[in-house]
């Protein structure tokens, strides 16, 4: 379990500091498909950013098995490399490799090993279905096929906890259907955990929980 509790964020400007989350607190359980709702700007990408080590809260703290974390002021790099993928709107793929190149180049830059990620790349690309994508440059791939490309590059690497932020965000229906599928099907048949921020309520029909965040707190609605 991840449990992250007294999580504050505000963010301020020249003329007036704007409170995010007050002492919010949420329980993530691994294993399981988790969403985080509630309405534009009420600081879902804040608070999954937050989980995800990408930006530090004003105060906070995560418990995760035997260890306490402040996240605050503690150096929390390796545990974000070894712990978190990330699914974002809009893909994070670089033009100017294939798609191939684009998926071993995280394993190069965290020093992995790059054998043990090529035979991932093969098992993956099989499964989601997209090995005739293999060399084909993100520019030529439609929206629906990017999104398969970043969900297989978020299977690399031994990481077991999916952060996905509005992953449905740029696609059209059919295509939220099959990336729905594929999150329900990777999370039984693999044990991947997910963390999904979205304004997309059939979310809702595939999530074990559901976390709203209202008045700067974040609740469990199922």
């Amino acid at each position: 379990m991840l449990d992250f509790n007294n999580i504050n964020k505000s963010y301020t400007n020249v003329t007036k500091s704007n409170l995010v989350l007050d002492d919010a607190s949420i329980k993530i359980n691994t294993s399981n498909i988790n969403l985080i709702i509630g309405t534009s700007g009420v600081g879902k990408s804040t608070l999954l950013n937050i989980m995800g080590c990408l930006i530090r809260p004003d105060s906070g703290v995560l418990l995760y098995g035997n260890k306490k974390y402040n996240l605050q002021k503690d150096n929390m790099n390796d545990f974000r490399i070894s712990s978190y993928s990330y699914l974002f709107q809009d893909y994070n793929l670089l033009p100017e490799f294939n798609v191939y190149d684009n998926l071993l180049l995280p394993s190069y830059i965290n020093k992995l090993n790059i054998n043990d990620t090529k035979v991932s790349i093969e098992k993956y690309m099989k499964y989601i279905d997209i090995k005739h994508l293999k060399y084909v440059f993100p520019n030529t791939l439609s929206h629906g096929e990017k999104q398969r490309v970043a969900m297989l590059r978020s299977l690399l690497g031994g990481k077991k906890i999916i952060l996905a932020d509005e992953p449905t965000g740029n696609l059209d229906e059919i295509n939220t259907k099959l990336l729905l599928e594929l999150i329900v099907n990777i999370n039984k048949e693999f044990g991947y955990t997910f963390v999904i921020t979205s304004h997309d309520m059939n979310f809702e029909k595939i999530a074990s929980n559901i976390f709203k965040i209202e008045n700067k707190k974040v609740n469990r609605i199922k």
